[in-house]
This record gives C-alpha cells, structure tokens and sequence, in this order.
C-alpha cells in the first residue's frame, strides 16, 4: 500500500465456513481482497496474474497450499488447471465447454457433503512430500496411476455424465487412500460405503482429502 501512495485499509469477513474447513475459502478470499486492492490503487490486472498473486500471498503467509484452490474460485465453470515442473512456476487454465445435457445431469445429482473435519492445508501439502520424497515403487506407481485417472475424467465429461465418469471419480480417491493411509475418516468411510450402490462416483474433497 504504501508503494502505491500509502494510507491502507480494513476489512471485515463474515463467513459460515469455519477456518480449516478445506475448502479453498482462504485463496478465494485472497482472491478477492486483492481484487480490491488492485482495483482502488488503479492497477491493471487479469484472473491469470490474481492466480499467481494469491498464491505469493500464501506462501509469504506460510499457509502452504499450491493454486488450485484460487483457480476454482476466480475462474468459473468446469476447467482444467496444470504447471509444469519447474520455476519460475506458471498456471495454466483451459477451460472445458460439456455439453448441456452433462451439466443439467450433474447439477441433478451432485451432493456436497460437509463432514465438518478441519485440515491445514500446509500439514497436508509437507505430508505428501514428505512421502513422495522417500516414495516406494509402489507409491510411485499408485502415483502415477492416479495421474492418469485425472487425465482419463476429462474425456467423459466432454460426453455426459455417466458411470465412466464417476467411476474415474471413485478410482481417484481409492488411489489416494493408497498414497496417504488414514486419510479418511470412519465416519466418511461408513457413509460412502451405503451410497456406493446409489451412485455414479463419490470423493472425498478439499485438503483434508490430501494427506492429513
């Protein structure tokens, strides 16, 4: 602020999303306090440079996380998002037109089900290096078979909503069970396993699905 003529600024935040509840709510925010401040300090801006800009913020905080969260926040709609592996880092975001008869088809059926566990996003994210650092064969194999999976989801939504889809969608979490054991809670656990013959393909999601 003070680079861009000093003074500064207060916000106040109300929210029904308990802090650590995993669900990108603190990138979304980041997202949009800098939105602000961009916009009153007269600086130019676009959603790509907001992603990377959020996702500075939060590794000067120190909360750990990447940049998925903010690209599912700031940019609507289904969409893909991918950085290679190297610095400086770079987000990509393509964007995925489904046709309508997949999008009125998941609106009918989707459920989010809020199981009320708190997860730090930055515990999760240094668990998972953590193990892929001292990774078995196994665990780079169940790694790289889960990669494959998000890739595979792409194409059925370009179709419609079927059981491939969620089949994908199942596969996943299974395959991140595997890579991070204890990941799920019981409760979760009880729960999916009398709704699997009712549904397409059910996750657990946000960070607590990550590694704690």
């Amino acid at each position: 602020m003070q680079r861009w003529g000093g003074g500064g600024g207060a916000a106040q935040l109300v929210a029904a999303v308990p802090t650590g509840s995993g669900l990108g709510t603190s990138s979304i925010l980041a997202g949009a306090l800098l939105s602000a401040v961009y916009s009153c300090t007269g600086q130019t801006f676009d959603r790509n440079s907001l992603i990377h800009a959020v996702l500075h913020l939060e590794q000067t905080l120190t909360t750990g996380g990447g940049w998925q969260d903010q690209v599912g926040g700031l940019i609507g709609g289904l969409k893909v998002g991918r950085s290679l592996s190297f610095l400086p880092l770079k987000v990509e975001v393509q964007r995925i037109s489904p046709p309508e008869e997949f999008l009125v088809s998941l609106q009918q059926r989707l459920l989010l089900v809020y199981t009320g566990r708190r997860a730090w996003p930055g515990t999760c994210c240094r668990t998972w290096c953590a193990a892929g650092t001292v990774a078995s064969p196994q665990w780079c194999r169940t790694f790289s078979s889960w990669w494959r999976t998000q890739r595979n989801v792409l194409e059925p939504a370009l179709k419609a909503l079927s059981r491939g889809w969620g089949g994908c969608l199942s596969r996943s979490w299974q395959q991140k069970k595997r890579m991070s054991p204890g990941c799920e809670p019981s409760s979760v656990r009880k729960m999916m396993e009398a709704l699997e013959p009712l549904v397409l393909g059910q996750s657990l999601v946000g960070a607590a699905s990550s590694a704690c």
